[in-house]
C-alpha cells in the first residue's frame, strides 16, 4: 500500500482456507480503503467463505492452467466454464465480481469467459512470449521462443517456493517453452480486435450488452460433440501452416 498498489491480491492454489480467510479479514479490518482479491476457488461455497471474509474480487480457476497438473497430481479441479458460469452467478448476489484465471489459449476463450460471467480474465501463456515477459529468447527447430514455467513446477519449487508444513516437494506444474509473439503493443491490439469481432458475431454492443444478454437469457449456450468441436477448428486438410496473426 506505501508503493501505491491499487488492489491487494492474496493467492492460493485453494484459496477456501482458514489462512486465507483470516489474512483477508485482517487486511479488510486494518486497511478498509484497499480492495482485496482472493482465491483461487470453483464452487459457490468455497466463494461465499471468501466473500464473507471481506474480499472484494475472487479469482476462479482450479487445475486448468497450461502449465498446470493440479487435476493428475490431486484429482482437485473443476471444468473453467462451469466454474466461472457457477461462481459468477453466485458471488453477483453480493456484488463480487469474477476473474477467470487459467484455461486461456486464444482470444476465443477471453470471449467464452466473458460469456459465462468473468468480469476480466487472466493470462499467462497467451502473453508469456511476448517481448516484454520475463526470460531470454532463444531458438529451437527453428522457432524462437522464450522459457515458461508454473509457479508450483518443480524448477519454481526449488528456488524457494516452498509449501507449507514440510521439507518434500510436490510439483503441481511443469516448465515449457512458448513461441515469441512480438511486441505488447501490437499483440494487445489484436487481442481487442478480436474481442471486437465476437461481439460482433454475437450480436451485442459492447461488454454491458453482452452481460444483459446473458440475464435475459438471448444469450445461449450449447453442448457439442466431439464432432462438433472438431467441426469448429481446422479440418480435413492434408497440411497447414498457422503464422503470426499480424
Amino acid at each position: 500500500m506505501k508503493a501505491g498498489a491499487d488492489v491487494i491480491v492474496v493467492d492460493s492454489r485453494q484459496g477456501d482456507s482458514t489462512f486465507q480467510a483470516n489474512m483477508i479479514s485482517w487486511i479488510k479490518s486494518t486497511f478498509p480503503l484497499v480492495e482485496v482479491i482472493g482465491g483461487n476457488v470453483v464452487t459457490q461455497k468455497q466463494a461465499l467463505n471468501l466473500i464473507l471474509a471481506g474480499v472484494d474480487g475472487l479469482r476462479v480457476g482450479m487445475g486448468v492452467g497450461s502449465v498446470s497438473t493440479t487435476q493428475e497430481v490431486r484429482a482437485v479441479g473443476r471444468p473453467q466454464a462451469t466454474a466461472v458460469f457457477s461462481v459468477s452467478e453466485y458471488a453477483r448476489k453480493y456484488g463480487v465480481p469474477v476473474i477467470a484465471d487459467g484455461g486461456i489459449a486464444n482470444t476465443g476463450h477471453i470471449i467464452k469467459a466473458l460469456s459465462v460471467g468473468a468480469s476480466t480474465v487472466m493470462m499467462g501463456a497467451l502473453l508469456a512470449g511476448t517481448e516484454e515477459a520475463p526470460g531470454e529468447y532463444f531458438y529451437q527447430d527453428g522457432l524462437r521462443l522464450k522459457k515458461y514455467r508454473g509457479i508450483s513446477s518443480q524448477e519454481s519449487l526449488r528456488k524457494g517456493h516452498n509449501e507449507r508444513g514440510g521439507g518434500v516437494l510436490v510439483a503441481r506444474g511443469v516448465s515449457g517453452n512458448v513461441v515469441d509473439k512480438g511486441h505488447v503493443d501490437k499483440y494487445v491490439p489484436y487481442l481487442v480486435q478480436s474481442l471486437r469481432h465476437g461481439l460482433q458475431d454475437l450480436g451485442v454492443r459492447d461488454l454491458q450488452a453482452l452481460t444483459e444478454a446473458r440475464y435475459k437469457k438471448s444469450l445461449r449456450f450449447q453442448l457439442r460433440t466431439f464432432a462438433g468441436v472438431r467441426e469448429g477448428g481446422v479440418h480435413d486438410l492434408h497440411s497447414y501452416s498457422k503464422h503470426a496473426p499480424y
